[in-house]
């Protein structure tokens, strides 16, 4: 936060500094482990973020929370093509198993949780493209060691859908995130803005 003492040039400064740091710092642990044998990551942009998050992790460094994205999912036409939807979720449970497994090939799945979300979910109804539109509800995979197995949540009904078509949300991203916070040892109610009931997966 900007200091009323300082002025926009050191506190541009100051930025600059701190971001130096923090890229030494990332640097040093990122090139403490090669990555040699994480599985090829190809052309997947997801893989390589991963691989670069597992690297981190076995080699030690201190931040307990990561993040990755995977772009693309923002069509509304031709969703069964190549190189929309069956692809991009191959691709996604690809990079997951191969994120996972290398993790535990060297002891340290028991430390991780991987939670995926999406900024928006799909309508029911398919348009007149062969695709369908941004909707709200979407589905969300926790996948770890900790994370208990099973299916949180009811099946959709399909004959009870909101004003707009869409299924009707019925467990809010932030409750995932609450209990993640909670699982790491943190007060997760300013993060979120608000206290959600355990959903007991982890």
């Amino acid at each position: 936060t900007l200091n009323v003492s300082q002025t926009a040039a050191e506190f541009a400064r100051s930025i600059a500094s701190d971001t130096t740091s923090y890229v030494a710092t990332v640097k040093q642990y990122a090139t403490a482990v090669s990555g040699a044998d994480y599985p090829p990551i190809g052309k997947s942009g997801l893989k390589s973020q991963l691989k670069q998050i597992a690297r981190l992790i076995r080699a030690g460094s201190p931040s307990r929370a990561y993040f990755a994205s995977q772009g693309g999912y923002d069509t509304h036409s031709q969703q069964n093509s190549p190189g929309h939807h069956p692809d991009l979720v191959g691709e996604l449970s690809d990079a997951m198993n191969d994120f996972y497994g290398y993790l535990a090939a060297n002891g340290l799945s028991q430390n991780v949780v991987i939670m995926t979300y999406s900024d928006f979910g799909r309508r029911v109804q398919a348009n007149s493209t062969a695709g369908t539109d941004h909707g709200t509800a979407s589905v969300a995979l926790i996948v770890g060691d900790l994370v208990k197995p099973g299916i949180y949540g009811q099946y959709p009904d399909l004959t009870k859908l909101d004003t707009n078509g869409n299924p009707v949300i019925q467990v809010d991203f932030r409750n995932h995130i609450s209990d993640l916070v909670t699982a790491l040892g943190a007060d997760p109610t300013p993060i979120v803005g608000g206290s959600y009931p355990k959903l007991g997966y982890i």
